[in-house]
């Protein structure tokens, strides 16, 4: 299955329809609702010819509803609290696995995507 928001871009940047395809695939493959992607796994899985069009088809997936940015933050217990900007980021949370409080810095910011749909 192709989705849609990838058929337009192949028509916007038709170089660039092997990480297109490779998008596709991974998320053909991925449950809706339950599949997180790193920055990383898009990205390597991907491999676009630049940043700047890596960066552009996120935007486009995630506006079009197939993709759902997620700010993380993170301790080295794991997952503290997901935020939808890092603009709602506090300056300090508690790890709820220890109770302890802590200042966020970027080291406790993870970027990911969860798949909201194949549509």
């Amino acid at each position: 299955m192709s989705l849609p928001s990838l058929n337009n871009l192949i028509n916007e940047f038709p170089k660039e329809e092997e990480p297109l395809s490779r998008i596709n695939n991974l998320i053909d493959t991925s449950e809706v609702g339950k599949t997180l992607f790193t920055l990383n796994k898009l990205y390597e899985t991907s491999r676009f010819s630049s940043q700047f069009i890596f960066n552009y088809v996120l935007d486009r997936l995630v506006s079009d509803g197939v993709l759902k940015k997620i700010i993380r933050v993170e301790t080295e217990h794991g997952g503290v609290d997901d935020f939808q900007s890092i603009n709602d980021v506090p300056n300090e949370l508690i790890d709820w696995r220890t109770s302890e409080k802590f200042t966020v810095t970027p080291r406790h910011i993870k970027i990911l995507y969860k798949l909201e749909s194949k549509k």
